[in-house]
This record gives structure tokens, sequence and C-alpha cells, in this order.
């Protein structure tokens, strides 16, 4: 029946081709059926994402390796002189190795994909912040921009092109940008912790060593700007920050402490004090009361004894509630009469005429 061998192992090929596109439609089916089930009894995330994204690719992987199949069974009917018949396989098989490489290159940047946002989603839910999300494009980014190059590397040395050559021109050309873009490199480095690790967000108010203080306008790519009290922006290197240590004022939360420390004379009543003073602090809306305050005596100083007023409130009020706060002590010790003591010197004049300079002589 078969003749001519050149027909028969065509027919054998088409037979491999078709085999494997219904060979993974099954596949695919199986993917879709069976452990869709039983990533349903799993308790992880991770599994959702990866078994859907490689089921997706199991029937063109499978066609591709169908027709690489087919292409060797073809060449098997072939000799050499059927030149015409080997150039156009020998570009059939390049085309579809191309393919091959292309799939496979997408198939693991949606599987990176996959699990650099389900890792990017726990770590959320985690440190409740979804700031963290902003680092998972900058991550692909990256990640595509290797898998490109390494994919074009493969389909260079598998058309015969010597790709040592380029590596290390590549090298000497990468060494030379990164020594005269240190710094920058550095910064940038610096702008992608950040991002990642999430020490200070947009709108935070930070604190750094070298005595910048102010609420974090922006976090740029080469520098994060710090709006500080006078309405200026600092403007400080990323690469700098990583390696400071940063008070954050607003985490865990934008609570914050104010002490109040008000010297009385010791002639009065602590108890009445601190009777006056919680009074006050009760009248004070933006006071939080858990944890509730303190009115303790913390010292003696050399006219009375030091009381230190503690609360917590919110930072954006709190100059506002301690200059309230320190005007209502005023006229409330006042009306009152609890004494503010203030420094006293006692000076003894001796005369020298007196008697008692007369019986020093």
């Amino acid at each position: 029946m078969f003749s001519d061998l050149i027909l028969k192992h065509t027919f054998f090929a088409l037979v491999i081709i078709v085999g494997s596109a219904i060979a993974g439609q099954v596949l695919r089916g199986l993917f879709e059926v069976f452990l869709r089930k039983l990533i349903q009894k799993t308790e992880s995330k991770l599994d959702d994402r990866i078994i859907p994204v490689i089921g997706s690719y199991v029937s063109p992987l499978s066609l591709i390796i169908g027709l690489s199949i087919g292409v060797r069974e073809i060449r098997k009917g072939l000799t050499a002189e059927h030149v015409t018949h080997n150039q156009i396989l020998d570009y059939f098989s390049v085309i579809v190795f191309v393919v091959y490489v292309i799939i496979l290159t997408r198939l693991v940047s949606r599987l990176v994909k996959a699990v650099l946002e389900w890792y990017i989603e726990d770590l959320a839910v985690k440190t409740h912040r979804s700031e963290t999300a902003l680092v998972a494009p900058l991550l692909m980014k990256f990640v595509n921009v290797l898998l490109l190059f390494i994919a074009v590397l493969i389909v260079l040395d598998h058309m015969g092109i010597n790709v040592g050559s380029l590596l290390v021109s590549l090298g000497v050309g990468s060494l030379a940008i990164a020594l005269a873009a240190q710094e920058t490199l550095s910064n940038m480095i610096g702008w992608f912790v950040i991002l990642l690790d999430q020490p200070f967000r947009v709108g935070d108010h930070i604190k750094l060593p070298s005595g910048e203080e102010g609420k974090v306008y922006q976090i740029g790519l080469r520098a994060t700007r710090i709006l500080n009290a006078d309405n200026n922006l600092a403007i400080i290197p990323n690469g700098d920050i990583v390696k400071s240590r940063i008070v954050n004022v607003f985490l865990p939360d934008s609570a914050t402490r104010l002490v109040i420390e008000v010297p009385v004379s010791y002639s009065t009543d602590m108890e009445r004090v601190r009777r006056c003073v919680v009074r006050l602090l009760e009248q004070q809306p933006d006071i939080h009361r858990d944890p509730p305050p303190e009115v303790v005596p913390v010292g003696f100083g050399d006219s009375g004894f030091i009381v230190r007023i503690s609360a917590r409130v919110e930072f954006s009020r709190r100059w506002a509630v301690e200059t309230s706060l320190r005007e209502q002590i005023m006229r409330t010790f006042k009306k009152d009469g609890i004494v503010i003591s203030v420094p006293q010197r006692v000076i003894h004049i001796v005369n020298p005429d007196g008697p008692q300079a007369a019986q020093a002589h």
C-alpha cells in the first residue's frame, strides 16, 4: 500500500502530530478534572495558581513535541538527493524549535508570576500592607528580560551561532556600566529594598539619624523625598536611607506618646494633683483611653517633685493637645491653689560689723 517511502513516513508523521494534539487535549482534561479536585483539598493557595497555568500549556507543548517527532519521521524517508525537501524541513525545524522555546519561556514567566503574586499577597496579609504589590511589576519586568535574554541565547546557539564572544562582550560592557553608575545603581537597589521591606510608606512620619524629620512625600527611583516642618522637601538618596536607623512614628500605628512634666511644690498633696490632671485628661477627646493616661511623680527637684503626665494621641494632634493641656494645667492649678514650683535660693547676709563678726575675730 505504501510503495512510496516518503509518503509512508509522511503519513506516520501526520498520525504522530494528530495523536499528540489529541493527547494534549486529554492531558488538559485530566488537569482540569482530577488535579483541580486535588488542589481544592489543600490549604495552600499556591497550587491553585500553578496547576491552571501548567494545564493551559499542556496542549501547545504536546503539539510542538508531536511536530518535532513528525519532522524526524519524515526525514527517515528522505535521502541525500532530496536537497530541497531537507532544506524545507531544516527551516521548519528551526521554526518549531523557536516556537517551543517561546512557549517554554512564556510558561516559566507565568509560573514565576503566579508564585510571586501568591507570595506578595501572603506577605500583604501578614503585614497588613498593600504597598508590597508595587514590587511585583518590577520583579516581573526583570524576570521577563532575563528569560528573554536566555531564550535568545538558546535559539542562537541552536542555529549554530557562537554566543561565547557575545557573552564576553556583554560581561565587559556590563562591568563598565556598573562601575560608571555605581552610585545610581546603589540608589536603585535601595529603592527596591524599600519597596520590598516597607520600613515606611508614603504619608508616614520618619526620623533619620542625620536629623531630617518629616512626612514621606514620595519614594522615587533614586531618592526619597521628605516634607519637613518648614514645608520644604528634603531629598535623601535611597542608598543612604537603607543603611540608616530609621524611626517610623506611624508604625505600628499613628498614635504616639505625649509627655508633659510639671514641677509641683513639696507642700502640695500628690493625690490632689493627680485628680486634677486626670479630670483635665478626661476632657480631652483626642487622648486615647487605651492604654490609659498616667500621672506619676518621677523625681525630686530643687524646689518640688516632678509630675509626669503621659498619654497616647494621634501624631498629627500631638502639638495641639500638648499646648492645650499646658494652658489648662496653668489655669486649673492656679484656681485650685496648686503651686507650680520654681527654683528658689535663700541668701543669708552677714553684717561684718555685727556681734557675730566681732565674736569671729
